[in-house]
């Protein structure tokens, strides 16, 4: 199996693993289910091809583009590479709702539908990555309020604390 395969049978996972959390009670179940399901992220990585992304939600490489240029599906650019793909985070979220409504019966409009449904919950959330050119981090600073940015900034804090903790236990280790 390749890793385009690969990804799309990590990301179906992960939505499958979604749903059944939502109707588990235990705390303790709800707990190994969201481990389980960060280990499947973590094999998808930060992003997905395009091809692949259109290939879970069920809709063709076109549409997806145009959700892409209508600023509502968050891209990001591996490292070294110009080429877009569409943030794995994002997507999953994405395609649990579209499975909710593919569920609910609805057949045409489905992501129209699940980006209005997303929205009133404040997803897909654009992350800032390290690699994005400066033009759009800056954008992205003049499109929020001085709340979010010390959140963002807590944020990069924490994540930047965890790797420095990673980094001295691999030290020691060694």
């Amino acid at each position: 199996m390749g890793r385009a395969a690969r990804i799309e049978q990590t990301i179906e996972r992960a939505v499958a693993l979604r749903r059944v959390g939502e109707v588990v009670t235990e705390p303790r179940e709800r707990k190994r289910l969201a481990r389980v399901e960060r280990e499947l992220r973590r094999e998808t990585g930060v992003s997905v091809p395009k091809t692949r992304a259109a290939a879970v939600l069920g809709v063709s490489v076109n549409a997806l583009e145009r959700w892409i240029a209508a600023e509502r599906l968050p891209t990001v650019r591996r490292p070294g590479s110009t080429r877009a793909e569409i943030d794995a985070d994002a997507l999953l979220d994405l395609a649990l709702e579209v499975e909710r409504l593919r569920e609910e019966g609805v057949e045409r409009g489905v992501l129209s539908a699940a980006f209005e449904r997303l929205a009133k919950e404040g997803k897909p959330q654009r992350r800032l990555r390290p690699n994005m050119p400066a033009r759009e981090l800056r954008a992205e600073y003049l499109s929020t309020t001085p709340l979010v940015r010390l959140q963002t900034g807590a944020e990069l804090s924490r994540v930047g604390w965890m790797l420095a903790e990673i980094g001295r236990k691999r030290r020691e280790e060694r």
